[in-house]
């Protein structure tokens, strides 16, 4: 299992000094299931606001990462209802 003791440290700090509402994006770049783990922890420290966590993958290729990152070919966003 991915160690996600730094992750969970910044939801706890996100959930400390939010002021309203927040939508949190996460790069493909974390292990899977950092969603949850993040969720988990925004949820038990969330006090009076909501959160979203939306996940935004990369698409880069062997050769070409540089480029891609630079001028992507295509955006996603994605996360719960």
């Amino acid at each position: 299992a991915a160690d996600l003791k730094f992750i969970e440290s910044v939801g706890r700090t996100v959930a400390e000094y939010a002021n309203g509402n927040k939508i949190i994006i996460e790069k493909s770049t974390v292990p899977v299931k950092t969603a949850e783990a993040l969720h988990r922890v925004l949820t038990a420290n969330k006090g009076p606001h909501t959160y979203w966590i939306l996940s935004n993958p990369e698409f880069l290729a062997e050769g070409t990462a540089m480029k891609d990152l630079a001028a992507p070919d295509r955006v996603l966003i994605g996360g719960l209802t």
